[in-house]
């Protein structure tokens, strides 16, 4: 099946269809949000009931993920308030 004839039968069933011009977004996983911020999941979870870390992005039943940017952006915001 070409590209077009995939793209056409996604928005034929009301899926959406990724922006060729888009960067795709990477998630990670907790240990990499842990090795990255050096938090704790404790901790990490304890911020984000404050409101003070980005939530997870549920990709199942009980796999949860990051936005990476999220990350970065929070990791930014920490070094710039020093």
């Amino acid at each position: 099946m070409s590209l077009e004839a995939h793209e056409t039968a996604l928005r034929f069933k009301g899926e959406a269809v990724m922006d060729q011009d888009k960067p795709v977004e990477r998630l990670i996983r907790l240990g990499e949000v842990k090795r990255l911020t050096g938090l704790s999941g404790a901790t990490l979870y304890r911020k984000i009931s404050a409101k003070e870390f980005p939530r997870p992005v549920r990709l199942g039943a009980a796999a949860r993920a990051w936005a990476l940017s999220e990350v970065q952006d929070w990791i930014t915001s920490r070094m710039a308030g020093r």
